[in-house]
């Protein structure tokens, strides 16, 4: 049993409480990026101003602005005006960097210095969130000087007045939670964001279907996860409809068919072939790894 107030404190900081940030660990990267300087690039994540790197460590942020950086994510959790959170990160790199707590495309509620440092430090911010409309996690650098980098190992967004996502023994910062459950992480991302085929099949099946009632198209029923919203639709690489009886025809456009009903989802898919009517088809990349249909119903 603990047996003072330091002990009793360090041990309620040992109990891990659930994170409100998705991808904490920056493990999920649907889009296989390895750097990324403006938008979306590991899944939930968005930066400006800086060049993000995906590394073993977890992410590093490198300025190329002389004015405005930052690198966020969009909170969409059950969070409201009046909850107290607490926002931690364990980061090394140098000055200028700040830990906030902030409202999405408006302004911060709470933000704190990050300290320069060559080893692990951990800073935290708490807030009593106000005036809310959507919650962002946020490192940024109002003063950028091009080449400022700082890298984030792993940060949590928790409810309450202190965190608890990591503890000191001796001179090291220990993480208290055990790492993320990949599957969990990969199917709350894609929510937001999923890309058929994001292993790289090059041979990958995507869906079947049968022509449209004027034979000018295929109508591609393609299973995919609960998403948020109905997701815009997009596709790269090299695709063929394959007959019932093997023929093969050259795709030459992906597009939504029908909206509304998010899953399954149905395609319209297109080919320069000859289409023979009520035939089934098959969707499969053209031997082609790189061959992928995005859904994106991100924030």
């Amino acid at each position: 049993m603990p047996d003072g107030v330091t002990s009793i404190n360090r041990r309620l900081q040992q109990i891990g409480s659930g994170n409100l940030i998705d991808n904490a660990d920056f493990s999920i990267n649907q889009r296989g990026v390895t750097s990324w300087a403006f938008g979306y690039g590991l899944d939930r994540y968005r930066c400006g101003g800086l060049t993000a790197h995906a590394i073993d460590q977890g992410v590093r942020l490198v300025s190329s602005s002389t004015t405005y950086s930052n690198f966020f994510q969009i909170i969409d959790r059950s969070v409201k005006d009046d909850d107290v959170v607490t926002l931690s990160a364990l980061t090394k790199g140098n000055n200028g960097f700040r830990l906030v707590i902030g409202r999405a495309h408006d302004s911060s509620i709470k933000a704190v210095d990050i300290p320069a440092s060559d080893d692990w430090e951990l800073t935290s911010v708490t807030a009593t969130l106000s005036n809310l409309s959507k919650l962002i996690a946020k490192i940024d650098h109002p003063a950028a000087v091009a080449g400022d980098e700082i890298i984030i190992h792993r940060w949590k967004l928790e409810p309450g007045p202190f965190q608890t996502l990591a503890h000191m023994e001796g001179n090291t910062w220990v993480l208290n939670d055990p790492p993320p459950n990949y599957a969990l992480e990969l199917l709350k991302c894609q929510r937001y964001f999923y890309a058929a085929n994001a292993i790289g099949n090059s041979i990958a099946y995507f869906g079947q279907g049968t022509t449209n009632n004027t034979n000018t198209l295929v109508e591609i029923e393609v299973q995919i996860p609960n998403m948020r919203s109905y997701p815009a639709v997009s596709y790269r690489g090299s695709f063929y409809l394959e007959s019932e009886n093997g023929e093969k025809l050259p795709v030459t456009g992906i597009s939504v068919f029908r909206s509304g009903v998010v899953s399954p989802i149905l395609l319209g898919v297109k080919t320069s072939g000859t289409l023979t009517k009520g035939k089934l088809y098959r969707l499969l990349a053209n031997d082609d790894s790189n061959a992928r249909i995005i859904f994106d119903s991100n924030l």
